[in-house]
């Protein structure tokens, strides 16, 4: 939204520490120059709360060009995952619309699930955890469809699970009575 705002209204707010470490607990905010001096007066009112060792860290790896390395070849896992997980689940027969997509997650929709809580329930007995869309959707939508995060969407359990799942399905009433393909390792 910020990125479309062109920052005139929109604050981007965001941290390193999900990329650099966790441990690293300094964030920054994209915004409209003219809100530029006060967020800095706040910034130095709060500074006590706030080691500088950490944004100095921060501060020498971006201007190092490691983050941006590291960000690269984070970005080129994650594509190899991709490519991976939506090659496994298309033959596992899941639907999965990943023309333009990135990014950790893929969506996808299993024919014949009419179920979805019921499917959720019995890949948790298979000890595979999956995710409702409809989860994540403000307008309560999406209920044919599932988020694949593709770190781990390229597990054979997954497959073996989601394969069962189109086999067995010759009605939708097939997916109560599946049964764990897969104990818990």
């Amino acid at each position: 939204m910020a990125q479309l705002d062109e920052l005139r209204q929109v604050y981007y707010i965001s941290s390193y520490s999900k990329l650099l470490s966790p441990a690293l607990r300094v964030g920054f905010v994209a915004l409209p120059r003219l809100a530029v001096d006060s967020v800095l007066e706040q910034k130095v009112l709060s500074v006590l709360g706030t080691p500088g060792l950490t944004e100095s860290l921060v501060q020498a790896t971006l201007e190092s060009g490691r983050y941006q390395r590291h960000v690269q070849r984070v970005r080129s896992k994650l594509a190899l995952f991709r490519q991976g997980a939506s090659q496994l689940l298309a033959e596992a027969g899941v639907e999965v619309d990943a023309a333009d997509a990135d990014g950790l997650f893929l969506w996808g929709r299993i024919p014949g699930a009419t179920d979805a809580d019921t499917l959720v329930r019995s890949a948790l007995e298979a000890g595979i955890l999956l995710a409702k869309g409809q989860l994540f959707s403000a307008s309560g939508g999406f209920g044919q469809f599932f988020r694949f995060n593709v770190a781990h969407s390229t597990d054979p359990r997954l497959q073996i699970f989601l394969s069962r799942v189109n086999q067995e399905d010759a009605g939708a009433s097939n997916v109560r009575q599946l049964r764990p393909v897969i104990s818990n390792p």
